[in-house]
């Protein structure tokens, strides 16, 4: 009984630096009822950005970001770029807010990359869900 987890992806294409779409996109990632699934949030970067402020959201019913008593953001997590993430879960309602900053660039910038990851969440899956897609949505 496996799920997908689909996400979105958002792009700014009026980049000034010819040839780089910047862009944050869900990872789609597989899954079954009872058990945990960490989804990366993934960017394409022009290498002048000092932080990302976004939020997604998810079906409550279906999913739900870990309780970590040893993480202030819970089940969310720095990715590979460094820098620090502030995550605000509201599990009831479906929706996290992100605010990622403090890169170890020049000035707090981030590093030119294409696909690589800048959080990750971990979810749990509901034991009774059933199998299917289950989209997580920016919003």
């Amino acid at each position: 009984e496996n799920g997908l987890f689909s996400g979105q992806e958002l792009f700014d294409n009026g980049s000034a630096e010819a040839g780089i779409n910047r862009a944050v996109r869900v990872v789609n990632q597989t899954s079954s009822a009872g058990q945990t699934v960490t989804v990366p949030i993934n960017v394409n970067t022009a290498g002048d950005e000092t932080g990302y402020t976004f939020s997604i959201s998810f079906d409550p019913a279906v999913l739900q970001v870990v309780d970590d008593p040893n993480n202030p953001n819970d089940g969310v997590v720095i990715g590979d770029l460094g820098g620090n993430v502030i995550a605000n879960v509201n599990n009831t309602a479906g929706t996290i807010g992100f605010s990622v900053t403090s890169f170890s660039g020049t000035n707090g910038t981030i590093a030119q990359v294409t696909n690589q990851t800048l959080v990750r969440v971990t979810f749990t899956v509901s034991s009774m869900a059933m199998p299917g897609t289950t989209p997580i949505n920016f919003t």
